[in-house]
């Protein structure tokens, strides 16, 4: 069995916007069974709360290309840190990455590596 060291980390990308993966984005909600990670209810808590913030959507694909995970987050503030928040706080009820636990737990630590902000919440 292996570690999760030795697990493959998926492929970042930035995604801009919601309906950038399309179908892809539904087909990972559908098969993770949250509306809060669905576009439908993430872009609709965007349109309400996002008030002109920074979105940080992006999406981790395995070696196949295939989408495995979408790390749904945004800049809540910048000064005097950088605060970067989960889509959906609030009204959300399941919150964080979608898709497999694992893999996405894998894309979220090799994402915070590379972005740069003060405070995850």
């Amino acid at each position: 069995m292996a570690t999760l060291a030795q697990l493959p980390l998926p492929a970042l990308e930035r995604v801009e916007g919601f309906d950038a993966l399309g179908d892809e984005w539904d087909e990972l909600a559908e098969a993770n069974g949250s509306v809060f990670g669905t576009r439908e209810w993430l872009s609709l808590w965007w349109e309400h709360f996002g008030h002109g913030r920074e979105l940080l959507l992006t999406a981790g694909r395995g070696g196949d290309g295939a989408l495995e995970t979408i790390l749904p987050f945004y800049v809540e503030r910048t000064r005097p840190l950088r605060i970067v928040r989960v889509l959906g706080h609030g009204p959300g009820d399941e919150l964080g990455p979608i898709g497999d636990r694992e893999v996405a737990g894998r894309a979220l630590s090799r994402w915070a590596a590379a972005t740069s902000f003060d405070l995850l919440v």
